[in-house]
Protein backbone atom coordinates (compact mmCIF):
# COMPACT_ATOMS: atom_id res chain seq x y z
CA UNK A 1 0.00 0.00 0.00
CA UNK A 2 2.72 2.31 0.47
CA UNK A 3 4.01 2.09 -3.24
CA UNK A 4 1.13 4.13 -4.77
CA UNK A 5 1.85 6.92 -2.24
CA UNK A 6 5.45 7.17 -2.94
CA UNK A 7 4.79 6.99 -6.47
CA UNK A 8 2.31 9.97 -6.12
CA UNK A 9 4.52 11.85 -4.12
CA UNK A 10 7.53 11.67 -6.74
CA UNK A 11 5.39 12.67 -9.49
CA UNK A 12 4.06 15.47 -8.18
CA UNK A 13 7.91 16.57 -7.41
CA UNK A 14 8.83 15.72 -10.94
CA UNK A 15 5.79 17.90 -12.90
CA UNK A 16 5.77 20.53 -9.95
CA UNK A 17 7.75 23.20 -10.28
CA UNK A 18 11.11 21.92 -9.36
CA UNK A 19 12.52 21.56 -13.04
CA UNK A 20 15.87 20.32 -12.26
CA UNK A 21 14.72 16.14 -12.59
CA UNK A 22 12.49 16.83 -15.86
CA UNK A 23 13.45 16.07 -19.08
CA UNK A 24 15.09 18.96 -21.24
CA UNK A 25 12.36 18.78 -23.55
CA UNK A 26 9.43 19.22 -20.53
CA UNK A 27 11.61 21.70 -18.65
CA UNK A 28 11.35 24.36 -21.95
CA UNK A 29 7.77 23.68 -21.96
CA UNK A 30 7.42 24.54 -17.90
CA UNK A 31 9.96 28.04 -18.54
CA UNK A 32 8.02 28.93 -22.02
CA UNK A 33 4.92 28.53 -20.01
CA UNK A 34 5.99 31.27 -17.05
CA UNK A 35 7.44 33.84 -19.66
CA UNK A 36 4.04 36.70 -19.41
CA UNK A 37 2.57 37.15 -22.90
CA UNK A 38 1.91 40.38 -22.08
CA UNK A 39 4.75 43.56 -22.14
CA UNK A 40 3.62 47.13 -21.05
CA UNK A 41 5.04 49.18 -24.36
CA UNK A 42 3.15 52.36 -24.06
CA UNK A 43 4.44 55.10 -25.92
CA UNK A 44 3.45 57.89 -28.00
CA UNK A 45 3.81 57.13 -31.73
CA UNK A 46 2.26 58.91 -35.03
CA UNK A 47 -0.53 56.85 -36.72
CA UNK A 48 0.94 55.36 -40.18
CA UNK A 49 -2.76 55.22 -41.53
CA UNK A 50 -4.07 58.95 -40.57
CA UNK A 51 -0.73 61.04 -39.30
CA UNK A 52 -2.65 61.89 -36.50
CA UNK A 53 -0.39 61.78 -33.24
CA UNK A 54 -1.24 59.42 -30.51
CA UNK A 55 -0.55 59.72 -26.68
CA UNK A 56 0.14 57.02 -25.04
CA UNK A 57 -2.46 55.22 -22.59
CA UNK A 58 -1.05 55.32 -19.06
CA UNK A 59 -2.45 52.17 -17.70
CA UNK A 60 -1.77 50.05 -20.49
CA UNK A 61 -0.10 49.37 -23.86
CA UNK A 62 -2.35 51.28 -26.71
CA UNK A 63 -1.83 49.82 -29.77
CA UNK A 64 -4.17 51.71 -32.27
CA UNK A 65 -5.08 55.18 -33.12
CA UNK A 66 -8.18 56.30 -31.32
CA UNK A 67 -8.83 58.15 -34.98
CA UNK A 68 -9.26 55.85 -37.45
CA UNK A 69 -8.92 52.66 -34.91
CA UNK A 70 -5.77 51.59 -37.23
CA UNK A 71 -2.93 49.46 -36.15
CA UNK A 72 0.57 48.15 -37.07
CA UNK A 73 1.30 44.52 -37.57
CA UNK A 74 4.43 44.76 -34.96
CA UNK A 75 3.28 42.36 -32.03
CA UNK A 76 3.16 38.47 -32.35
CA UNK A 77 1.75 38.92 -28.34
CA UNK A 78 0.73 42.20 -27.20
CA UNK A 79 4.09 44.55 -26.39
CA UNK A 80 6.36 42.09 -27.42
CA UNK A 81 7.30 43.97 -30.98
CA UNK A 82 8.57 40.66 -32.49
CA UNK A 83 6.09 40.44 -35.77
CA UNK A 84 8.30 41.06 -38.96
CA UNK A 85 5.40 41.95 -41.02
CA UNK A 86 4.83 45.92 -40.23
CA UNK A 87 2.29 45.96 -42.79
CA UNK A 88 -1.12 48.30 -41.12
CA UNK A 89 -4.34 46.27 -39.90
CA UNK A 90 -7.60 47.75 -40.56
CA UNK A 91 -10.51 47.37 -38.05
CA UNK A 92 -12.74 44.79 -39.34
CA UNK A 93 -15.18 44.49 -37.31
CA UNK A 94 -16.00 45.53 -33.19
CA UNK A 95 -17.71 43.22 -31.21
CA UNK A 96 -19.33 44.47 -27.65
CA UNK A 97 -18.06 42.99 -24.71
CA UNK A 98 -20.38 42.97 -21.37
CA UNK A 99 -17.40 42.36 -19.43
CA UNK A 100 -14.64 44.22 -21.61
CA UNK A 101 -16.22 46.95 -23.24
CA UNK A 102 -15.44 46.72 -26.81
CA UNK A 103 -13.47 44.13 -28.76
CA UNK A 104 -12.13 45.49 -32.02
CA UNK A 105 -10.81 42.70 -34.65
CA UNK A 106 -7.89 44.06 -36.96
CA UNK A 107 -6.74 42.56 -40.22
CA UNK A 108 -3.38 42.73 -41.86
CA UNK A 109 -3.26 44.27 -45.54
CA UNK A 110 -0.22 42.94 -46.16
CA UNK A 111 -0.41 39.44 -44.68
CA UNK A 112 -3.86 38.86 -43.81
CA UNK A 113 -3.19 38.16 -39.96
CA UNK A 114 -6.60 38.61 -37.70
CA UNK A 115 -5.87 39.92 -33.98
CA UNK A 116 -8.30 41.05 -31.08
CA UNK A 117 -7.47 43.87 -28.93
CA UNK A 118 -9.82 46.01 -25.92
CA UNK A 119 -10.99 49.15 -27.43
CA UNK A 120 -9.99 52.47 -24.94
CA UNK A 121 -13.23 53.92 -25.50
CA UNK A 122 -13.28 55.58 -21.79
CA UNK A 123 -9.65 56.61 -21.54
CA UNK A 124 -9.11 59.71 -20.19
CA UNK A 125 -6.34 61.00 -22.28
CA UNK A 126 -7.68 60.76 -26.85
CA UNK A 127 -10.46 57.99 -26.28
CA UNK A 128 -11.39 55.88 -28.90
CA UNK A 129 -13.88 57.29 -31.35
CA UNK A 130 -17.50 55.75 -30.14
CA UNK A 131 -19.14 56.69 -33.21
CA UNK A 132 -16.68 54.66 -35.17
CA UNK A 133 -16.97 52.32 -32.95
CA UNK A 134 -20.54 51.56 -33.37
CA UNK A 135 -20.52 51.74 -37.10
CA UNK A 136 -18.10 48.86 -36.98
CA UNK A 137 -20.44 47.09 -34.56
CA UNK A 138 -23.49 47.72 -37.39
CA UNK A 139 -21.08 46.41 -40.01
CA UNK A 140 -21.08 42.60 -38.69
Amino acid sequence: MRRPIIYIFSLFFLFGKDTRRMPAARRELYTDMDKKRFRKNDGGFVCANCGAHVEPLGYSSRNHCPHCLCSLHVDVNPGDRAAGCGGIMRPVKVEPDARRGYIITHRCERCGHESRCRAAHEAPVQPDDIDLLIALTRAE
